[in-house]
């Protein structure tokens, strides 16, 4: 989940508190646990949890409307598990993680749910504000904070963010991208296969890895929802993804037929 001590923490969709109670006890009584969900029945059944654990940081909000009432950039880590496939309008929701996140905030998606195809409008919207919310996301990055661009011909991953992500695809011409967080175990299955790829294949393709923990703005933007997920760039263009584990062979045939 990517929770730590000391944290305030979101956890959107709570229902009954299955991933709420972990939570809570994660982040100790320095922390805070916000327990959002439109259902009193499910809180209730939370509360009772809540009171057999002994714990006395979490605190319930009973929320039907759009906006969340929490303060602008007051949540370290805002919890979407098993609920984003139940949002309709998924880009009012990812304006309103924005504005409550802190600047080093992030958004921790789960499990592996697939968003519904989209109208072409709707994604045109989400497009230019996640662009602007990266702009900004950059800017913040940039302060006192001068990154030097990825060189070419690297015979490891490298590691993106929110910040450098969009300079790197676009001054490449064939990036693969490897979607992963530090708890997901399929995740490390792949690892060692994009280290070996990018051995074999230095010079020729750049590979990158983006924790989507500690970089919401480039996942959402590409529809991150299940991990691993590689996506192909060519000429700064996405032109094909893989979803889940797969054997080196199957990745490889997909690279060649790309370069």
């Amino acid at each position: 989940m990517g929770v730590r001590a000391g944290q305030a923490v979101l956890d959107f969709g709570c229902g009954s508190g299955t991933y709420t109670v972990p939570a809570a006890r994660l982040v100790g009584e320095e922390g805070r646990i916000y327990a959002l969900d439109i259902s009193t029945e499910a809180l209730d059944r939370l509360e009772e949890k809540v009171r057999r654990e002994g714990l006395k940081n979490i605190t319930r909000i009973v929320n039907e409307g759009r906006r969340i009432p929490l303060e602008d950039n007051s949540i370290d880590v805002m919890l979407l598990i098993d609920v984003l496939q139940e949002i309709d309008d998924k880009d009012d929701l990812f304006k309103e993680a924005y504005r409550i996140l802190k600047p080093s905030g992030r958004v921790s998606v789960y499990p592996m749910h697939v968003l519904a195809e989209e109208d072409e409008e709707l994604k045109r919207i989400r497009e230019k504000k996640l662009r602007r919310l990266m702009k900004q996301s950059i800017g913040r990055e940039d302060e006192g904070n001068d990154q030097e661009p990825v060189k070419p011909s690297l015979d490891k991953p490298v590691e993106l963010t929110d910040a450098t992500f969009l300079e790197t695809i676009a001054n490449h011409p064939n990036v693969v991208v490897d979607f992963w967080a530090p708890w997901c175990g399929p995740c490390q299955m792949v690892a060692p296969i994009i280290e070996e790829l990018a051995r074999q294949y230095v010079g020729k393709v750049l590979f990158g890895k983006l924790n989507v923990d500690e970089n919401p703005l480039v996942a959402m933007r590409y529809g991150i929802t299940s991990i691993p997920t590689l996506l192909f760039f060519k000429n700064g263009e996405l032109i094909d993804r893989v979803v889940g584990a797969i054997p080196k062979q199957t990745l490889e045939q997909k690279i060649k037929r790309h370069l």
